[in-house]
């Protein structure tokens, strides 16, 4: 699930959402990428980047409450050390993109907006 990139002959790039396979004009219109409910339950607040290095650095982890709207999932940012969460930087509602023609999925390319309720959810 999430945005499908497309390049054109003329080499135009746009996204396509999977779900209901609608061109989403703007990469950056929230509105196009995320339904009217994850807009009303987060604040456009990004993740920022995430980093590792030698298994020490940031990372997401899915933790629940899948969208059937739009398909976006619920995930927790970390500061981790050796693969082991340390630090909670909060919850975000992410929606992976897809870039068609790659040998391997690349999950590390989403859109992401906090969550307004900074709360542990039950899975």
């Amino acid at each position: 699930m999430g945005l499908k990139r497309i390049t054109t002959k003329e080499g135009e790039i746009y996204f396509v959402d999977s779900i209901t396979n609608k061109r989403v004009q703007n990469e950056n219109d929230v509105n196009n990428i995320f339904c009217d409910k994850c807009i009303k339950e987060t604040l456009p607040q990004s993740t920022g980047n995430l980093w590792s290095i030698n298994f020490v650095g940031t990372t997401i982890k899915e933790i629940g409450e899948y969208c059937s709207i739009c398909g976006s999932v619920v995930v927790e940012k970390h500061f981790v050390l050796f693969g082991i969460p340390i630090h909670s930087y909060g919850f975000y509602r992410v929606k992976r993109i897809r870039i068609p023609k790659l040998l391997i999925d690349d999950n590390s390319k989403f859109f992401a907006r906090k969550l307004k309720i900074q709360k542990r959810l039950n899975k």
